[in-house]
């Protein structure tokens, strides 16, 4: 989900909980995202990617568990995206 929408990462989240599923975050597109937003993506994201933002690079890359790239890093937030973004370049 891009940063414009990243309040529904919380309804995504309860969603989550009430159905005893397990939904994975993408969030993408944001290169103009706010505090607001890169706080709802740090507590709520399992992958960012960063585009050309500079305090997701800053606040959300200091609390990765895994780095992929350099110049637009894709950020791995939790242990079980790790492993699937982990298992997607097994084969490379």
């Amino acid at each position: 989900m891009a940063h414009f929408n990243s309040k529904s990462i919380v309804r995504i989240r309860r969603f989550e909980k009430e159905r005893n599923v397990q939904v994975a975050v993408f969030s993408v597109c944001n290169t103009c995202a706010a505090e607001e937003d890169v706080e709802r993506i740090l507590t709520g994201a399992d992958v960012v990617c960063a585009s050309a933002s500079r305090i997701i690079r800053e606040k959300v890359g200091s609390k990765a568990l895994m780095q992929l790239g350099v110049a637009i890093p894709v950020f791995a937030l939790t242990k079980l995206r790790k492993e699937a973004v982990t298992h997607v370049f097994d084969g490379f």
